[in-house]
C-alpha cells in the first residue's frame, strides 16, 4: 500500500464497541510494517484517546475514527459530541499512557455547528514505524 488512505469508523460511544477500532487500528499497523511492539502499542492508544472521548461524550453519541494511512505513519482523529464545553484532562493516567505510546497527541474542543450537541472533542495522535520513527 504506497499511496495515503483514509478509513473512516463510526460507533456509538460505548465501551463494547472499542474493539472494533483497537482492531482496525491493529489490521492498519500490520499492513504498514509495523513491528509487534508498535502495533500493540498503536492499538492501546486508539483505545485510550478513544476512552478520554467516552467520558466526554453526550449520551447516545456516535465516536467517529478516522485513520489516515500514510507511507510514514498512522494518523488517528477520533471526535464525539459534547453537550457541555469539555475539559480534556491531560493530567491523568490515561493521559500519560496515550503520549507514551504515540508519537505525538493533540486535542481540541470545537463549537459543534449542525450537531445537537454544542460541541465537538477531538484527539489527534500519530504512530510511525519503527524504522520510520528512527530516520
Amino acid at each position: 500500500m504506497d499511496r495515503p488512505s483514509t478509513v473512516e469508523m463510526r460507533v456509538e460511544a460505548a465501551p463494547e464497541y472499542l474493539i472494533v477500532l483497537r482492531n482496525v487500528a491493529a489490521d492498519l499497523a500490520m499492513g504498514r510494517d509495523f513491528d509487534l511492539d508498535s502495533i500493540s502499542d498503536f492499538r492501546i492508544a486508539v483505545d485510550e484517546a478513544c476512552a478520554i472521548l467516552l467520558r466526554l461524550a453526550e449520551p447516545k453519541a456516535v465516536l467517529r475514527c478516522l485513520f489516515h494511512v500514510r507511507t510514514d505513519e498512522i494518523r488517528v482523529h477520533v471526535e464525539v459530541p459534547c453537550s457541555e464545553r469539555p475539559v480534556i484532562a491531560q493530567d491523568t493516567f490515561t493521559w500519560h499512557v496515550l503520549t507514551t505510546l504515540a508519537d505525538s497527541v493533540t486535542t481540541n474542543v470545537t463549537e459543534a455547528a449542525g450537531h445537537s450537541a454544542g460541541f465537538l472533542a477531538s484527539i489527534e495522535l500519530t504512530k510511525k514505524p519503527v524504522s520510520a520513527a528512527t530516520e
